[in-house]
């Protein structure tokens, strides 16, 4: 009976000491109207990235990589992204130093690629859902000499 308790203690003790990062998509991908009228050759589309951390993780770091290109669709029509990416370079590493950050990040669509066939409105309507892989690297922090 003594061992069963002991083990339950260091149990509950080993679970309470892990610390848990979070890295989940606080506002999802959203393009802006694609339109014939409009001139310009891309169309961005915005997302927001939450990382949530405990005190304990204070200090560590956090890498993002993304993919070069993915594909959406509409269940009818499918469109390349030319480019996924974070909105500043200076976030693609991260040091974490309080319990959540909002990280934005970005893709690219290609209006020419869209328009070199012939597509109907119809066709072309409708909300667009993808994959957008990212790796998140998560790195201890560096102890410095001397401590």
């Amino acid at each position: 009976m003594k061992l069963l308790k002991l083990v339950a203690i260091f149990l509950i003790m080993s679970v309470a000491s892990y610390s848990k990062i979070e890295v989940k998509v606080f506002k999802h991908l959203t393009f802006q109207e694609i339109n014939s009228t409009d001139m310009r050759e891309a169309v961005i589309g915005k997302g927001v990235l939450q990382i949530e951390a405990e005190e304990e993780d204070y200090g560590k770091v956090v890498e993002f990589v993304f993919v070069e290109k993915g594909v959406m669709t509409n269940g009818k029509t499918p469109i390349q992204v030319e480019k996924f990416n974070l909105a500043d370079e200076k976030d693609k590493k991260i040091v974490i130093d309080r319990k959540t950050k909002q990280v934005e990040f970005y893709a690219v669509v290609d209006k020419r690629k869209i328009g070199r066939r012939a597509i109907d409105a119809k066709i072309l309507e409708g909300k667009y859902v993808g994959v957008m892989p990212i790796e998140v690297n998560i790195y201890a922090p560096e102890i410095k000499k001397g401590e």
